[in-house]
């Protein structure tokens, strides 16, 4: 026998490969070829069976060896591609999937701010409108912000003497003397000195036949429908006199436009045979005739420093000038809705519709002393940025002296999305009309959701 150890079960892997005289780099058929060359120049001995059979199984342990190792790189291989495939986006989000730590892997959370003006502090010397409101506790890691939802009463005036769009001017000139009905109070003054229709220039003087007077209307703060303005201004005319009641304010039904004029015949009563009810000064058989009776629309003269001219009164109206000149050559022949034909005179017609520039929008303003953001809403006026802190645009969706509430189904975007992660301590709270002053809710309270989203 001989006394080397033909157990291959005794070698390790490398000194295999050393019995062999190749390297463990080799190709497979390698291992092959150098075994049986090492057969072949075996002598003829007595042990030259045990030896290729020594041989045989080195070949075979190398090469099962060689199997396993690729096996198992397969196996790794596929391992790897199984968890690319679970970072891959499905088809199907799990809005729930299953997390290590707890039991739902949650990235984000939501988290709602309910405000509401009445629990404001100091609530006696703040407005509903402009106020800080201070978190109880700190929202920390928020991503976006988002209004939820809204409800404010549509009780804020469109026409109100804080706002200084309440007032213009109607100046009479050649008021008959017996349409002078009553004492001037501290809305009316004579006017010594004026330009009639014609251009020539005219005194005053207390013996004359004809007057003139200067009339400032302020209208009572508040909302009205187009009947309403009509009737309140209408009444207004006749009740304090002194010219006015020969005017006429109307509300066109078919264009919505605002119209003044000279009153005539077909205001009154036709089938009333006391014609002295009737008012028209350019007949000189009716009452106050006056055949060079004329005025001025001024809507500039009592307009407010700080409002542009879109905000005051005449606007609102629909009309698009400051001033206006009537005369009774200012005629409009009405051949449309009578018979016969109505001749208006002293008429003008706004060029905009009553009511189309009162407000029909607001923002809100919620400031949350971060400046981490950019600002989602761009309004301008007059080309300047009205705000830089708007969080939303909500349309008037409700009539006067009611609740309207704003849910997002509108779709409007009222999301603030931030550059990275920022504390919400606490919240500059205000709304403004559309040209950036603070509205007056007349000490009426809103709320309103902000629904915020935290990275966990």
């Amino acid at each position: 026998m001989t006394s080397f150890d033909l157990n291959i079960e005794n070698y390790s892997i490398a000194e295999l490969y050393g019995i062999i005289k190749t390297k463990s780099t080799c190709q497979t058929y390698e291992i092959s070829i150098q075994v049986n060359k090492l057969i072949a120049n075996l002598k003829d001995s007595s042990h030259e069976y045990d030896y290729v059979v020594f041989l045989k199984d080195i070949e075979i342990r190398l090469k099962d060896e060689r199997k396993e190792k690729e096996t198992k790189q397969l196996l790794e291989t596929y391992a790897s591609k199984l968890k690319d495939v679970d970072k891959m986006q499905e088809t199907y989000v799990n809005k729930y999937p299953k997390g290590t730590i707890n039991p739902i892997d949650k990235k984000i959370l939501t988290q709602v701010i309910n405000i509401d003006s009445l629990f404001r502090t100091n609530y006696d010397n703040t407005d509903a409108c402009d106020f800080i409101y201070t978190l109880a506790a700190p929202i920390n890691k928020v991503v976006t912000m988002r209004l939820s939802s809204l409800e404010i009463p549509n009780i804020w005036y469109d026409y109100s003497n804080e706002k200084h769009n309440n007032k213009f001017t109607i100046m009479l000139y050649n008021i008959p003397k017996n349409a002078l009905n009553k004492e001037l109070n501290a809305n009316q003054k004579y006017i010594s000195e004026l330009e009639t229709f014609d251009n020539e220039l005219v005194e005053h003087e207390d013996d004359v036949e004809y007057k003139h007077i200067q009339h400032t209307i302020i209208i009572p703060d508040g909302n009205y429908s187009t009947e309403e303005f009509e009737e309140i201004m209408n009444n207004y005319f006749s009740n304090i006199g002194n010219g006015l009641q020969c005017l006429k304010f109307e509300i066109s039904e078919t264009t919505g436009k605002t119209i003044l004029r000279c009153k005539n015949k077909y205001d009154g009563d036709l089938d009333d045979e006391d014609t002295s009810k009737i008012i028209d000064v350019y007949d000189k058989d009716h009452t106050y005739y006056s055949p060079n009776f004329n005025y001025i629309l001024d809507f500039g003269l009592d307009q407010h420093r700080d409002n542009v001219m879109e905000e005051n009164c005449g606007w609102s109206l629909g009309f698009r000038s400051d001033i206006y000149s009537l005369n009774r050559e200012s005629i409009l022949e009405d051949s449309f809705h009578s018979t016969p034909t109505k001749i208006l005179r002293g008429f003008v017609e706004s060029e905009g519709a009553y009511g189309t520039s009162m407000n029909n929008y607001f923002f809100l303003s919620v400031d949350d002393f971060n400046q981490n953001f950019k600002n989602s809403i761009i309004a301008d006026q007059n080309n300047s940025i009205l705000g830089s802190t708007f969080i939303a645009r909500i349309p008037i969706s409700a009539p006067s002296n009611s609740i309207m509430n704003d849910n997002g189904g509108d779709r409007i975007f009222k999301t603030r999305e931030y550059f990275g992660p920022v504390k919400i301590e606490r919240l500059k709270v205000q709304i403004v009309d559309k040209y950036g002053k603070k509205i007056n809710l007349n000490k009426n309270d809103f709320s309103f959701t902000l629904e915020c989203t935290q990275i966990y």
